[in-house]
């Protein structure tokens, strides 16, 4: 019986370490390619922040998509394939 619980709860193991963190995954793209001019010291939202960031999300998602942001240099296609996926799983 053991065994059929641990086999059900399997998938659910392996989505939960699939899931994109923001602490994690996120917000390290985010202050290696757009802290530069989103730090919220200017009229920039803030994106280091989790609720700026959500809120924002789909903004965002379209900007990295477009490659309008980051303005000074690009994210690397995992960065930005990241940053999609992020937003599509919905935070």
């Amino acid at each position: 019986m053991k065994l059929i619980v641990m086999l059900l709860l399997m998938p659910l193991a392996s989505q939960a370490d699939t899931l994109i963190s923001f602490k994690r995954d996120i917000k390290p793209i985010f202050s290696k390619r757009c802290v530069n001019c989103h730090t919220g010291s200017n009229a920039l939202p803030n994106i280091l922040d989790k609720d700026v960031a959500v809120s924002l999300r789909y903004e965002i998602k379209n900007k990295v998509l477009s490659k309008k942001m980051p303005l000074y240099g690009q994210m690397t296609a995992s960065e930005r394939e990241m940053v999609v996926n992020w937003v599509n799983q919905g935070e």
